[in-house]
């Protein structure tokens, strides 16, 4: 079975315990087909579906990403060849599960110019409404991920003017208007919903 797969299995069952679901329970709960889990579970599944993985953590209250954070094992090391992490992990699955990224960018490569590896991290972890991204998807996430970026950074200009006190108390009741809304710090509403438009945003 593939680490990832594992990774995310283990997190699953713990959470199932939890609950005191056994597998029928989960695919029911989740809406999957009957042996879904199962063969994932078998190592028969390589790379679970986006929606699938979605599915699953919705039945369970959590985000994507909690899916795949369950403990390194005891013997892994920080350094050498076989060091690695769970967001290493994550990395690669992102990868795997958006491929439609990589066309993307070979077609319009002045979209993505300059992005630093986190950017890159946003996009691949995006999700649209069942799954991976389609190639309009890309296109608009990755229009937000610029947007915001040069958002970012014009406050930044602010942020060194005689303007600086008037833009740091406006982002702080923008700050508290979002958390008064009980949405914390990174509100659903920034997540991608659909292939079509799909602004990125927190992982799940």
């Amino acid at each position: 079975m593939r680490r990832t797969t594992q990774a995310i299995v283990e997190t699953i069952e713990t959470e199932c315990r939890q609950r005191g679901w056994n597998v029928a329970e989960l695919e029911r709960q989740a809406g999957i087909a009957r042996g879904t889990f199962y063969r994932m579970k078998r190592g028969e599944t390589a790379t679970p579906r986006a929606s699938t993985l979605r599915k699953i953590a919705d039945a369970l209250e959590m985000d994507v990403d909690d899916l795949f954070r369950s403990a390194r094992p005891p013997h892994r090391t920080q350094s050498g060849p076989s060091a690695g992490t769970i967001d290493d992990d994550r990395r690669t699955f992102d990868r795997a599960t958006n491929p439609v990224v990589d066309e993307v960018a070979q077609e319009r490569p002045r979209l993505f110019a300059g992005w630093s590896p986190d950017e890159w991290d946003e996009l691949y972890s995006s999700f649209g409404t069942g799954g991976q991204l389609s190639a309009s998807g890309v296109r608009t996430a990755a229009e937000a991920i610029n947007q915001k970026r040069e958002t970012v950074h014009r406050l930044h200009v602010v942020l060194e003017t005689h303007l600086r006190d008037v833009a740091i108390e406006m982002v702080d009741t923008l700050f508290r208007m979002v958390q008064a809304r009980g949405n914390g710090p990174f509100p659903e509403a920034m997540r991608p919903q659909s292939n079509e438009q799909s602004p990125p945003g927190d992982r799940r």
